[in-house]
């Protein structure tokens, strides 16, 4: 079985990685001119994650990846539990700049006005409720998230407030981050990975 090339995964400079910066910077703005912006996402966020997606992160993971199935001739799902992580893992449709914007906000889910699952754009915050440092990795261009390093940012900007917003701000990951994090029981026997 061959390996797959990770060099043919987009990196932090391409297409996906400039639309995460891109977002990142428009969201410190946000923040700098609105305040208030910070409580209510930090809030959201925390509802979200202890709230009524709370105890949902499997299903809500698998939903995502399922959509990206939908959209593909892809066909396989894997989740695995390990001590320290949640892996969820699908070889459907790589994640793109609308995809990307989805998770980075709220209710901005494609599927509204449908009956589908997942339509309010909320369900990949219930990870919140198991980590604080997300990430999500795919050949389109891998990115992350983490608590301390959002709170970081952004305690120049309020330094007064408890919590801080986690998934509004994201990194783009590097080729050698992505691939040092994809379990290799993920590589299935046509050599393709998420």
């Amino acid at each position: 079985m061959a390996l797959p090339n990770i060099d043919e995964w987009a990196g932090p400079d391409e297409e996906l990685g400039v639309h995460i910066r891109e977002k990142h910077q428009g969201m410190l703005e946000a923040y700098r001119s609105e305040r208030s912006l910070l409580q209510e996402h930090a809030q959201m966020e925390e509802d979200t994650a202890r709230g009524g997606y709370a105890n949902r992160q499997i299903f809500e993971l698998a939903q995502n990846s399922a959509d990206a199935l939908s959209n593909s001739d892809g066909e396989r799902i894997s989740i695995m539990l390990t001590p320290t992580h949640l892996y969820c893992a699908d070889d459907g449709a790589p994640i793109d700049r609308d995809g990307a914007t989805a998770l980075l906000f709220s209710h901005m889910s494609s599927k509204r006005g449908t009956d589908e699952i997942g339509r309010f754009g909320l369900g990949f915050k219930s990870v919140l409720g198991v980590t604080d440092a997300p990430d999500f990795f795919s050949r389109s261009g891998s990115f992350g998230f983490s608590r301390d390093w959002s709170a970081g940012l952004l305690r120049e900007i309020a330094p007064d407030m408890e919590r801080y917003p986690v998934l509004r701000l994201a990194q783009p990951r590097t080729r050698a981050r992505q691939w040092k994090h994809i379990p290799r029981c993920w590589i299935w026997r046509d050599g393709r990975t998420t």
